[in-house]
């Protein structure tokens, strides 16, 4: 009986010392940020629509950029956020610690990050003994956050224009060589349009083709009739007949600085090297405006600031501590008592058996 006594005395000693313990430990309290990552765009800065178009000009980058939330997600769980943490708010005395490096560690044991896929939020925040610190600590990695996300994407945005404005200078010497070539061509050949100008030749030799078969017949008429070739309607009829002649001669011909009109022989290789000198100045020019327009977008967001999170809980002041849970301690502490207290009563009762 006494075996048992002292067991029973032992168990309450150890509860009451466990309940004591855990009302020496401060309360801890939690505060946290809900907020939305930003929504995916397709390529990160505006290079993205540039890559079919620089591959014209055979001079292509890479499409590989992570996401904006692994971004934030990295950010957030990185060393240089836990580091100003700490700084900031003497993190290294609230541990009592006796460098950074022990009190990043003994800070990351309070800090969390979530991502719930689901609902798309990402959760952040920590623990401390004081609900304002723990509130001020969550309010001000979302701000750093903020500022190391627009630091990554603004010294990106720095090379993406750094790399357009290499690239224009580029396009700007191109489109002007084929400029050249293309106005020289037009020079030498007097091609402007080279469908219009086509057009206009055809139906010219046509309308005096059709002229001259007119006096052609006509000529043949009135020498059937018996008219001498003195008679001064032939004269007259082979005058015109001639003239006409010499237009359509002098239309086929005719080509260069100060004329409309392209020579039919000539018009298939004239019109392939036109073409192709047309559309290498073409190419050129879409080039160039459009190089300058993602120029100018590049320039804009080099400078400005972007929205990283849509915050949809801002830190709040916690009024419940989240720790230590002192009723879970004493309903453990007492299942332990009991325990004991009935391992103690079966030992007592074998020793108090009598043998048999």
């Amino acid at each position: 009986m006494t075996q048992f006594l002292m067991g029973v005395m032992i168990s309450v000693l150890v509860t009451c010392s466990t309940l004591a313990l855990s009302y020496l430990v401060p309360n801890s309290y939690t505060s946290y940020v809900v907020a939305l990552p930003p929504k995916e765009k397709k390529a990160a800065g505006s290079l993205a629509k540039v890559f079919d178009i620089a591959a014209l000009s055979g001079t292509g980058m890479g499409a590989g950029d992570a996401s904006s939330l692994d971004e934030i997600l990295a950010i957030l769980d990185s060393r240089t956020i836990k580091a100003l943490v700490c700084t900031e708010f003497s993190l290294i005395n609230y541990y009592n610690k006796k460098n950074i490096d022990e009190a990043i560690r003994s800070f990351t044991k309070d800090y969390f990050v979530q991502y719930d896929r689901k609902s798309n939020r990402i959760t952040f925040g920590c623990l401390n003994k004081n609900p304002k610190t723990a509130t001020l600590i969550a309010s001000r990695v979302a701000i750093l956050l903020q500022d190391r996300f627009n630091e990554i994407r603004q010294a990106s945005s720095r090379r993406e224009r750094e790399f357009l404005e290499r690239r224009m200078a580029l396009a700007s010497l191109d489109l002007k060589r084929a400029e050249s070539e293309f106005a020289a061509y037009q020079k030498e050949t007097g091609i402007i349009e080279i469908e219009s100008q086509t057009k206009a030749t055809i139906e010219t030799i046509g309308k005096l083709q059709e002229q001259l078969v007119v006096y052609q017949i006509e000529l043949k008429s009135v020498s059937e009739v018996g008219m001498g070739n003195e008679n001064p309607a032939i004269i007259s009829i082979k005058i015109k007949i001639k003239e006409l002649s010499r237009a359509i001669e002098k239309v086929g011909l005719k080509t260069g600085e100060n004329s409309i009109f392209i020579n039919p022989q000539k018009l298939p290789d004239l019109a392939i090297r036109y073409l192709e000198l047309m559309k290498e100045f073409k190419k050129s020019e879409i080039l160039s405006v459009t190089l300058a327009a993602q120029l100018e977008t590049a320039r804009i967001s080099e400078v400005r600031d972007l929205e990283v999170l849509t915050i949809i809980d801002p830190a709040f002041v916690p009024d419940q501590k989240s720790g230590p849970k002192r009723s879970i301690i004493a309903g453990i502490a007492g299942l332990l008592t009991a325990a004991a207290m009935a391992i103690s009563f079966i030992a007592t009762a074998k020793d108090d058996k009598p043998n048999e």
